[in-house]
């Protein structure tokens, strides 16, 4: 298990895992994503209510909402989206679906933000939809940071590296395995 140096304030303490796991996994993450990705953290940090949460009963219950209460539901559900694929995804099984269905359906609510947003906010939620699995994969690494036991299983790796080929997912599927090896989107033996 990882040494864990606790930070004065919340922020800094999210601030220093995304760095932690960024370093750790060799991830780069532009600065507008990395803050939003703390903040993100931050502000779920109290909400345990979001395991409640049906993404796609909000997601289309929000296209009836008016312009700003709409650009709100939605991001919601992309944050929420980004957490289950990155900090829960044994969320999927549970609610028997695969992990791609929280990266589709996160990365569609954060283009619809964009497409509602001005110019400056639209290229933070393009870049929040086009970058989903790096962030999703640096939430696997705070995941991972704390105790390997929250790794991601070989099941979940197999389905994400097949799914999105997640590079994170691949290094973990080449860590459980010794005598296949992953390339492309074929096994070999």
């Amino acid at each position: 298990m990882g040494v864990l140096l606790l930070q004065p304030t919340i922020t800094a303490q999210w601030q220093s895992l995304v760095k932690d796991a960024k370093s750790s996994r060799n991830l780069r993450l532009n600065n507008e994503l990395e803050d939003y990705l703390v903040f993100l953290l931050g502000y779920y940090n109290y909400r345990p209510d979001i395991v409640n949460s049906v993404l796609a009963k909000e997601f289309l219950t929000s296209m009836t909402e008016r312009y700003s209460r709409q650009r709100e539901c939605l991001r919601e559900v992309g944050d929420k989206c980004l957490l289950f694929a990155g900090f829960f995804p044994e969320q999927a099984e549970k609610r028997h679906v695969k992990i791609k269905y929280f990266i589709e359906l996160g990365q569609s609510a954060y283009i619809q933000v964009a497409s509602l947003s001005k110019a400056n906010s639209a290229s933070l939620y393009s870049a929040l939809s086009y970058d989903f699995i790096s962030l999703m994969e640096i939430l696997h690494a705070i995941r991972g940071l704390s105790d390997p036991v929250n790794e991601l299983t070989p099941f979940q790796a197999l389905e994400l590296w097949t799914d999105v080929k997640s590079q994170h997912a691949l290094t973990v599927l080449r860590r459980h395995t010794s005598s296949s090896t992953f390339t492309g989107s074929r096994l070999k033996h």
